[in-house]
């Protein structure tokens, strides 16, 4: 199945499966030796801002975000993303939606709770390449 896989994937978008990877937050990205940039530099810095995206996110909902009582313990999350897209108006900026599925453990109320809360991160990639959030929205 996986060389099927791989030659559909070479064949269709051309590169290999050795090309890309996952990292923690389930965002594939090109390898240092993928052929991915040779073939569309847009997909890489997709790839950057949805990776820069799901970091930011991590950190909001599992730190920040304000859920119950106030005093909880995030016990899951889980992610799911819209492809990046071209903020108008600016050249490497990009609007990336999602939504959070979180569980947590209220320590007043003394119980397990569940929410799910849809947002935006706006990314930028500066001209070293490296990409950071600017703007993150609850929606």
């Amino acid at each position: 199945m996986k060389k099927v896989l791989s030659v559909l994937l070479s064949l269709v978008l051309g590169f290999t499966l050795g090309s890309i990877a996952a990292d923690e937050t389930g965002i594939a990205m090109p390898l240092a030796d993928g052929h991915i940039s040779d073939k569309d530099p847009q997909l890489v810095l997709k790839a950057q801002a949805k990776k820069a995206a799901a970091q930011r996110a991590a950190n909001y909902f599992r730190y920040e975000y304000q859920a119950g009582s106030g005093s909880v313990k995030v016990t899951a999350i889980n992610f799911e993303w819209e492809e990046p897209v071209v903020a108008s108006g600016w050249l490497r900026r990009y609007r990336t939606e999602g939504k959070v599925f979180l569980e947590f453990f209220d320590s007043k109320g003394r119980s397990f709770n569940r929410t799910t809360q849809a947002f935006e991160v706006t990314t930028e990639t500066d001209e070293n390449g490296s990409t950071k959030a600017v703007d993150f929205v609850l929606k």
